[in-house]
């Protein structure tokens, strides 16, 4: 059967090392039935670069989660980019503006509280593609004079010793590195002034008046979230002295709070792809557990 046969040539493409955001199997499966059956894409011209939207077929079901809408990337000279997600929304297109990406695609994967994922596309030079995991966070586009900073919360502290929607998901923002071809954290666009002892102190004595009210081994969000906000701004030595004087001397449990969070801190997929303890130099404040990937 064709959809046979276009399975297996996708597959060489993938080994081929076409895309960094594979298509997984069942996937390309799927993309291969839809091109069989005649279903004709939206198609996108860039240049001499094609971006073939194959939507969602418009009987499928909202909550299946197994249909997928497809964007294939072809260009004459380098293997097609394939990527699929529930849905796919373009949120930015441009040729010709600089060095950043021409088109930005923002997927979701469906369900709640999970998951979105930008899909960054570059057709001028070599055509490529970088994707950010977002987690639930919405995508914010910074424009600006040449390309556009990304800003976006990290949800590595969501659901970590709170409910969902009391988790901090403190702010990263990533600029184009043109060293690289591709976005990379921007510390110095994430950076704040410290602050002052005397606000320092007065943020620790509101947490420690909450921490001296709570019964055993209970814990408020708002210490991490404070710990969090410093750390994400550059002022990690900062977030250590704001722990210390926040905690309650009589409560019990410190040091096992400090571990945990800090081997949180370490294992974020965002925190461990774009680098942020190295950048934002945090290891002294908060050293880097051994067994941490």
């Amino acid at each position: 059967m064709l959809w046979q046969v276009l399975t297996a040539a996708f597959a060489m493409l993938a080994l081929a090392g076409g895309s960094a955001f594979a298509l997984t199997p069942s996937e390309e499966q799927e993309l291969a039935q839809r091109i069989s059956a005649g279903t004709r894409p939206q198609i996108i011209r860039l240049n001499d670069v094609m971006i073939e939207d194959y939507k969602r077929p418009p009987d499928a079901d909202e909550a299946d989660q197994r249909v997928h809408e497809f964007l294939v990337i072809r260009s004459r000279w380098d293997e097609p980019i394939e990527f699929a997600d529930h849905a796919l929304a373009m949120r930015t297109l441009q040729v010709g503006g600089g060095p950043g990406a021409n088109a930005i695609f923002v997927g979701s994967s469906g369900g709640a509280h999970c998951c979105y994922t930008a899909h960054l596309i570059w057709i001028e030079g070599r055509v490529h593609h970088q994707d950010i995991a977002l987690a639930d966070s919405d995508l914010k586009i910074e424009t600006r004079g040449g390309p556009p900073r990304l800003r976006f919360g990290d949800y590595n502290f969501v659901n970590w010793n709170a409910p969902f929607a009391a988790s901090p998901d403190p702010e990263v923002v990533l600029g184009y590195d043109p060293r690289h071809g591709e976005y990379g954290l921007d510390p110095d666009a994430m950076r704040k002034p410290a602050p002052s002892d005397s606000a320092l102190q007065g943020i620790a004595a509101g947490i420690r008046e909450k921490y001296e009210a709570l019964k055993g081994d209970e814990l408020d969000p708002g210490l991490w979230a404070a710990m969090l906000d410093l750390i994400y701004s550059g002022n990690a030595a900062s977030a250590r002295a704001l722990f210390d004087a926040a905690w309650p001397e009589a409560k019990s449990g410190k040091e096992k709070f400090l571990a945990d969070f800090t081997r949180q801190l370490w294992a974020g997929e965002t925190w461990r792809r774009f680098e942020l303890g190295r950048l934002l130099e945090v290891d002294q404040a908060f050293p880097r557990p051994a067994a941490a990937p």
